[in-house]
C-alpha cells in the first residue's frame, strides 16, 4: 500500500512540473481560463489518524495552487475538528496577463500571497489528527457561505475537496443537506456511500486516495 501511495505522489509531482512548464509557456495574450474556486475541508479528528489515504501533503497543495494560477481564483482551507465553523484560510490569485510590467507586478503579488498561504496551511497540516470531536456541520456551513458568496464571477469553476469520513459528533445540531450552488463539484476521499448520500445527496465524486483525487482535478483543469 505504501508503495502504491508513493507512486501516486510521484505522479502528482510530475503533473506539478508539467503545469509549471505550461504556465511559463502560455501567451500573455491568450484567452483566460475560467477562475477556479477550491474549498478544502481537512479532518483532523481522532477517527482519521490511521486513515493514510486521506493525508493531505505539500505536493497536493502545490498542485492545486498551480491549477488556480492558470486563470486566477481562490483556494480556501479549513480544518474539521472540535469547532469547524471558523474563518477559512484564503489564497486569492490574479491571472497573470497584460503588459510586461503588469504581469511582473501581479507575479510578485501572487508570490507573496502563495508564500503566506502555504506557510499557514502547512503549519496546520502538521497538527496531529487527534481532535476529540468532529464538527462536520460547522465545516459544511462555513464552506456553504464561501460558495454562495456573490463576488465570484459567473464563469468560475467551483470545487469542494472533502477529506473526511463524514462522521459528525452529535453535540451540535445536525446539518440536513449541503446548500452549495449547482455548479460546485464535490470531490471526496474517505466517505462511505451512505454518508455521501446523506451529506451531499449522492452528488459527489469519490476517490480511494488524495493523490488520485488531485490527479483527476489537474486533468480536469488542463
Amino acid at each position: 500500500m505504501k508503495n502504491f501511495v508513493t507512486v501516486l505522489v510521484a505522479l502528482v509531482s510530475a503533473y506539478v512540473l508539467l503545469l509549471q512548464q505550461s504556465c511559463v509557456q502560455s501567451s500573455p495574450h491568450s484567452p483566460l481560463t475560467p477562475p477556479l474556486i477550491i474549498g478544502i475541508a481537512y479532518d483532523i479528528s481522532g477517527s482519521m489518524h490511521k486513515s493514510n489515504n486521506t493525508v493531505l501533503q505539500t505536493v497536493h497543495i502545490d498542485s492545486l495552487i498551480l491549477s488556480v494560477k492558470r486563470g486566477g481564483g481562490t483556494i480556501a482551507f479549513g480544518l474539521i475538528h472540535n469547532n469547524s465553523f471558523e474563518p477559512l484560510d484564503r489564497l486569492v490569485l490574479e491571472p497573470v496577463v497584460g503588459r510586461l510590467d503588469e504581469r511582473a507586478l501581479k507575479n510578485r503579488k501572487n508570490k507573496q500571497e502563495v508564500e503566506q498561504f502555504r506557510s499557514t496551511v502547512l503549519t496546520k497540516l502538521t497538527q496531529p489528527r487527534k481532535s476529540r470531536y468532529t464538527d462536520i456541520n460547522g465545516s459544511l456551513e462555513r464552506f456553504t457561505l464561501l460558495f454562495n458568496e456573490p463576488g465570484f464571477s459567473a464563469e468560475s469553476k467551483k470545487l469542494f475537496i472533502f477529506l473526511s469520513d463524514g462522521l459528525h459528533e452529535p453535540r451540535r445540531k445536525r446539518y440536513n443537506a449541503v446548500k452549495f450552488p449547482e455548479n460546485v463539484t464535490v470531490v471526496a476521499v474517505g466517505l462511505k456511500p451512505a454518508i455521501a448520500q446523506k451529506l451531499f445527496n449522492g452528488k459527489v465524486l469519490q476517490f480511494e486516495s488524495v493523490a488520485a483525487a488531485i490527479i483527476y482535478i489537474i486533468n480536469m483543469e488542463m
